[in-house]
């Protein structure tokens, strides 16, 4: 068995975060140890081998995005990480924008909120 990795370009992420507005998430219930104090998960139905990444600064602005899916196809008997981070440099694209809108409405709807999702919820709030 042997490791593929393919890496994402910003357009196929964006293309990500269109396509999953509408769809359930669980958000990281800590802080990850290896990652910075802003930076959230959202698990995609349940699955901890598929997230949306979200990083914030300390000003609340959405600093970078990512998405990141490890799979395995049977066919080729290979397990396969397809992933990509982009660094938001002057505006957000209009769907992840979209998609944090829709992630807000969904943490509105979703209580109670664990300490960690309050703090994403807090941050998408001061950008939006």
């Amino acid at each position: 068995m042997s490791f593929i990795s393919k890496e994402l370009n910003r357009n196929q992420i964006i293309n990500i975060f269109k396509n999953l507005t509408g769809d359930s998430f669980d958000v990281n219930e800590q802080k990850l140890p290896q990652y910075k104090e802003n930076y959230f998960r959202l698990y995609i139905d349940d699955n901890e081998n598929e997230f949306l990444e979200l990083f914030f600064g300390n000003d609340g602005r959405l600093a970078s995005f990512g998405y990141s899916v490890i799979y395995f196809d049977y066919r080729k008997n290979t397990e396969i990480r397809e992933c990509g981070n982009h660094r938001v440099l002057s505006r957000i694209a209009p769907a992840v924008k979209n998609y944090l809108k829709f992630a807000i409405e969904y943490l509105e709807h979703n209580t109670p909120l664990h300490q960690n999702a309050e703090r994403l919820y807090f941050f998408m709030n001061k950008n939006i």
